[in-house]
């Protein structure tokens, strides 16, 4: 099935606001940062472009756990595109929603 890439950005959003699955290696501070520079591009309705900051490597990583793909820009940016869909088997995408929203 295809999912708005919009749609997993909002859940990436809530995973990363709650801290669901997150273990104590990870920063809180780190996630709080990341849910936070999400949410701007959620409201503003802005694709992200992430740098290699810990924060933005931290949403990459789990956008791409949802299977989407981002692109690269000038070497230094990478560009996910709100307006595509992403690919990702029916199954899967109920579990990670189940873990995420439960």
């Amino acid at each position: 099935m295809k999912v708005s890439n919009q749609q997993i950005a909002e859940a990436v959003f809530f995973k990363l606001y709650h801290r669901v699955g997150f273990d104590e290696t990870t920063p809180e501070i780190e996630t709080d940062a990341a849910a936070l520079r999400l949410a701007h591009n959620l409201i503003s309705k802005q694709s992200p472009n992430l740098s290699l900051s810990d924060r933005d490597c931290l949403i990459e990583r789990e956008f791409e756990k949802f299977g989407c793909k981002f692109y690269t820009r000038n070497g230094n940016f990478a560009y996910l595109n709100f307006n595509n869909s992403t690919e990702i088997e029916e199954e899967t995408w109920k579990s990670m929603c189940q873990e995420i929203y439960d």
